[in-house]
């Protein structure tokens, strides 16, 4: 049984989808699933923006994945108003607009797409343009964080290159830190999981006075199976779960994004496209 479920385990947060050269990379605004390692740009001041960016870049095989953090000097709205004005004003001249996906599936950038992104307003925009002979395509996702804050999730590749997929998995790789945000929430005890196809696994899990959370995750119910840690966990004001699992020798790393139920007994979310179920245990 033991073998079984590791075999699954190994599926899920190896084969399902957590490469091995991908980079779960964390700093005090966000945290962020790279594909490969991340370089630091900045914090770089500009007087005519009046802000100061810090940008995170990795490149893997000609398709680069960055988050921009913007501090502004003044107050701006935290509105759609705001992450239009950055989607029309930043990249003036760049390009044209993406009209539809490789497979001919139109995208939603012939005008902006609004949307809330962990309950912060954002604005989507994609760029058709040329840049050495090459055709590139540039999706960002502009966040408005609070009235000084901004992030944005950008990716830049050939445009044979950009995959759509890739492309959702980074930017909902993207966790806002917003400590304001925290829930009183305590998630500390027992947990059971289901899902993630295979047997029942318990999680015990500590709640920090800070309202961030850690623990373990063992599979099967005796608890001396297949183990990972769980660290970076934290619950907001909506009720959404994040917390990262760390299996194997090889320190392997896979996301959980999930919501809590009101009543603090269940969390429902998902790994790599694996859902799963967490009961707090009587």
């Amino acid at each position: 049984m033991k073998l079984k479920i590791l075999a699954v385990i190994a599926a899920i947060f190896v084969l399902g989808g957590i490469a091995v050269a991908q980079t779960l990379y964390t700093t005090p605004e966000f945290s962020a699933s790279f594909n490969g390692p991340v370089s630091i740009m900045g914090p770089a001041h500009s007087a005519s923006a009046h802000a100061t960016d810090t940008m995170y870049t990795s490149e893997v095989d000609s398709v680069s994945e960055s988050v921009i953090v913007r501090i502004t000097e003044k107050d701006i709205p935290v509105s759609w108003k705001s992450s239009d004005y950055y989607a029309q004003s930043d990249f003036t001249g760049l390009g044209v607009p993406c009209h539809t996906e490789r497979d001919g599936t139109p995208t939603p950038t012939s005008t902006l797409d609004h949307g809330f992104y962990q309950g912060h307003p954002s604005t989507y925009d994609c760029t058709d343009y040329t840049e050495g002979g090459v055709i590139m395509w540039q999706r960002v996702q502009y966040i408005i964080v609070g009235p000084r804050e901004t992030v944005w999730v950008i990716m830049r590749s050939p445009r044979e290159k950009s995959s759509r997929d890739e492309w959702s998995r980074f930017w909902n790789s993207v966790d806002i830190n917003c400590p304001e945000d925290k829930s009183t929430i305590d998630v500390s005890g027992k947990w059971i999981l289901t899902g993630l196809d295979s047997a029942p696994g318990i999680v015990r899990l500590t709640t920090a006075p800070s309202g961030w959370f850690k623990g373990k995750y063992t599979a099967g119910l005796e608890e001396d199976g297949f183990s990972c840690d769980i660290k970076d966990g934290k619950v907001n004001k909506a009720g959404k779960v994040s917390f990262t699992f760390v299996c194997g020798s090889d320190e392997i790393e896979a996301k959980m994004t999930g919501h809590i139920t009101e009543d603090g007994s269940i969390i429902k979310g998902s790994v790599n496209g694996k859902y799963l179920t967490m009961t707090r245990a009587k």
